[in-house]
């Protein structure tokens, strides 16, 4: 099979899903998924006001969601609100409008209670409470399908709003629940960072220690395992402010401090401008308030850099081993920070098309 589209079915929630109903419809009386058909059916077949028909004009067949409503339910053992499952229930029906979304998730999941789960009611809310529990096993393995991981080959080039990136998977080019819409966006953009090929830097994998105590250190290990001295490419899409992002959690472009010393340029070149890395040395050691040439004077009055003084000590011994390297002619693939200067009307320009404002505050 091919290694990215491994990837894709390895950690993406289609294969979540395959994996709880591999678990547990065995396990499952056939009456339970008989009464839930049921009940669907007969949600859908009924006489409702014509937008209500029109909304529910729209559902897949009755298979798929009774298969969504069993991997959505027991995907935690927990009980949970009953907003954010209908949510994902409705979205995972194809719904792109949150509140049609919310609206239908909600109403399936209130007509099919008390075989698969119970509806429970309280002063803090109403909760779904799952009567089936996944053995670890498979617990276990769909605690690492919760973010896709860069791509092994570079991404596809986004030529609509909901296709482009993965090989496999389809998400929309905005990021956030509700917020899809097929709008144009700039797709050239996009694809340029796309094209853009990364590598794990083996001496900050070496030397240090990831510092992010929220992420799940065995899936982390287990990731940058795979992609360790092998080229990997981000999948970039907007926010609805017109920001870009790059996807993935383990290895982030726009991570802490470890995160971003952890990627390097896979294809490195020699710096002949100097003065970029003393201003990235400088923003490293917290002096990012001066101006651009009121850094450069800062490092060239330096007779010691001292990394343990610096803001980011990390990031900071990455920026000068570069700064050394490019002194001797070495290719370095270290990625200077730059900041932005009037970044809402930047992007503005971007999203607009304008010349005349790009050029204003370029």
């Amino acid at each position: 099979m091919n290694h990215q589209l491994h990837n894709e079915l390895e950690y993406s929630k289609r294969m979540r899903n395959n994996l709880i109903l591999t678990d547990v419809l065995d396990d499952i009386p056939t009456k339970i998924t008989q009464s839930l058909s049921i009940a669907i059916d007969s949600y859908r077949t009924g006489s409702y006001y014509q937008s209500k028909q029109d909304r529910l004009a729209k559902l897949p067949n009755t298979l798929e969601i009774v298969s969504n409503i069993i991997a959505i339910v027991l995907s935690s053992k927990r009980q949970r609100p009953i907003q954010g499952l209908a949510t994902e229930l409705g979205f995972s029906l194809g719904y792109h409008n949150q509140l049609n979304a919310v609206k239908t998730g909600a109403e399936i999941l209130s007509i099919c209670h008390g075989k698969l789960y119970d509806i429970k009611l309280s002063d803090d809310g109403t909760e779904i409470v799952p009567k089936y529990k996944l053995d670890s096993d498979t617990s276990d393995k769909i605690s690492v399908l919760q973010y896709l991981p860069p791509m092994v080959q570079k991404p596809n080039d986004w030529i609509s709003n909901t296709d482009g990136g993965w090989l496999w998977e389809r998400k929309s080019i905005v990021l956030g629940k509700g917020t899809h819409h097929n709008e144009p966006q700039a797709y050239d953009a996009l694809n340029l960072l796309q094209s853009v090929a990364w590598t794990i830097d083996i001496p900050t994998y070496t030397n240090y220690v990831n510092t992010n105590e929220e992420m799940d250190n065995d899936q982390f290990e287990r990731v940058v395992r795979d992609y360790f001295g092998k080229p990997f490419y981000f999948v970039w899409r907007y926010d609805k402010r017109g920001r870009s992002y790059s996807s993935g959690y383990d290895l982030n472009v726009q991570s802490n401090e470890y995160g971003k010393a952890l990627l390097s340029l896979f294809n490195k070149i020699v710096v002949t401008n100097l003065d970029n890395i003393k201003i990235a040395i400088a923003n490293h050691a917290g002096q990012d308030k001066l101006t651009w040439n009121e850094r450069i004077n800062w490092f060239n009055q330096q007779l010691n850099l001292d990394v343990s003084t610096f803001d980011e000590p990390i990031l900071g011994s990455k920026a000068i081993q570069a700064y050394l390297d490019s002194k001797k002619g070495i290719p370095t693939g270290y990625t200077m920070s730059v900041d932005a200067t009037a970044s809402g009307l930047q992007i503005m320009a971007a999203l607009s098309g304008c010349k005349v404002t790009a050029k204003a505050c370029k």
